[in-house]
C-alpha cells in the first residue's frame, strides 16, 4: 500500500486481527446509529455527540492497548470507549440514565467510563485550554508503573507552539 507505513507487517497479514478490528467498527458505527434513533426518539438525556466517520479512531487505537492502559476519552468517546472494550449493552444503559449502565446512569452519553478496562471518562469539553499539566503529571505517574497512558484530542483542539512543546 502505497503512502502506508507500518512498521510490522505481519499485522497486515493476521485476517483474524484485521477482521475483529473491522467488526469492532462496524459494531461502533452501528451503536452510532441507534443511539443517535434512541436520541432523536427523546430517550436520551442531555446532548450526544457522535463519532460516525472515527469508527478506525477509536478502534485502532484501542488495538494497541492492553486492559491495563488507561484512556481518556474525547466528547465523542463512545468508539473509542468500544475499541477499548467497554460491555456495548452497559454503555447502552448508560446512555439511556439506567442503573445498569458503567456509571449507573449518572454519565451520559459524554462521560462514560469503565474502570475495569482501564477507561477513565470523557470529557465534555470541546477545547481543553491547560491540558499540559494533565499529560505531564500522567506521563511521570505511567513511567513508574510502566503502563500506556492515551489521550484522545478533539477536533477543534487548538494547541500553541508552546504549548504543543510542553506536551
Amino acid at each position: 500500500m502505497e503512502g502506508f507505513n507500518v512498521k510490522d507487517k505481519s499485522l497486515l497479514e493476521n485476517k483474524e486481527f484485521l477482521q475483529e478490528l473491522m467488526e469492532r467498527m462496524m459494531l461502533v458505527h452501528t451503536f452510532e446509529e441507534r443511539a443517535f434513533w434512541l436520541f432523536g426518539q427523546g430517550l436520551v438525556h442531555g446532548t450526544m455527540h457522535l463519532s460516525i466517520g472515527e469508527e478506525a479512531t477509536g478502534v485502532g487505537t484501542s488495538a494497541a492497548l492492553t486492559k491495563d492502559d488507561y484512556m481518556l476519552a474525547t466528547h465523542r468517546g463512545h468508539g473509542q470507549a468500544l475499541g477499548k472494550g467497554v460491555n456495548v449493552n452497559d454503555m447502552m444503559a448508560e446512555i439511556l440514565g439506567r442503573a445498569t449502565g458503567t456509571n449507573h446512569g449518572k454519565g451520559g452519553s459524554m462521560h462514560i467510563c469503565d474502570f475495569d478496562n482501564g477507561i477513565l471518562g470523557a470529557n465534555g469539553i470541546v477545547v481543553v485550554t491547560d491540558l499540559s499539566h494533565v499529560v505531564q503529571d500522567s506521563v511521570l505517574r505511567c513511567r513508574i508503573f510502566r503502563i500506556v497512558y492515551v489521550l484522545h484530542f478533539s477536533e477543534m483542539v487548538l494547541l500553541t507552539k508552546e504549548q504543543f512543546l510542553s506536551l
